[in-house]
């Protein structure tokens, strides 16, 4: 009983330590989410200026892009869990 579970476990069936959160770590997926989340709120915004033809160009409608444009910025399909 002298090792850490984890240790054991990962030694026996090769599954990597859990990683520890450290503050920067956490740090650093804050500010990837709120930079993200920015990125995407300008997107959008912009997406309502482009003319029809712009639209159209791209292959979206002015219906799709005011959909998109309305979507709240934590709304994010591209995001990794």
């Amino acid at each position: 009983m002298g090792q850490p579970f984890t240790s054991a476990i990962s030694r026996n069936t090769g599954i990597s330590k859990p990683r520890r959160l450290t503050v920067s770590w956490l740090l650093r997926q804050l500010t990837d989410r709120f930079h993200r989340w920015r990125m995407l709120a300008r997107e959008r915004y912009l997406l309502q200026t482009l003319s029809d033809e712009m639209l159209k160009d791209i292959g979206i409608s002015r219906l799709d892009a005011e959909q998109e444009a309305r979507r709240p910025f934590w709304d994010d399909q591209g995001i990794k869990r």
